[in-house]
């Protein structure tokens, strides 16, 4: 049994020798989710609610842009948001989803383009 031992322990001892830790690289993100960004989100789902549950509406945040999804399915993407300090972009998908942009002064502007978010809406429910 000690020889057992001895020679499980010679076998630990060397892979542990033999192992030499590799460095782990760490990518930090460039996607940042702005508090503009969460409120344009919020309006969004706010003038949803009455269709869907607000549990459905989800986001996802990109580096060019924030995505509003419908059952945090990127292929059913209701709206999309470019909110930077140069500009605001307003983004519905068409019936093939191609992009519609509307360029908007400030987020509050979505409130007029509520029929627009329901038909996108309806046709993933």
């Amino acid at each position: 049994m000690s020889d057992k031992l001895k020679t499980a322990l010679d076998v630990d001892v060397s892979i542990k020798g033999d192992v030499s830790p590799e460095p782990i690289e760490v990518e930090e993100s460039k996607i940042i989710t702005t508090q503009y960004e969460l409120e344009a989100f919020f309006l969004v789902k706010n003038i949803l609610k009455e269709f869907v549950p607000m549990s459905d509406i989800t986001f996802k945040d990109t580096e060019s842009y924030i995505g509003v999804l419908y059952k945090n399915n990127t292929r059913k993407w209701i709206c999309r948001f470019i909110l930077t300090n140069t500009q605001k972009i307003f983004i519905l998908p068409d019936e093939n989803k191609k992009d519609i942009r509307y360029p908007i002064s400030d987020i509050y502007d979505i409130e007029q383009y509520k029929d627009q978010l329901k038909t996108v809406l309806e046709r993933y429910i």
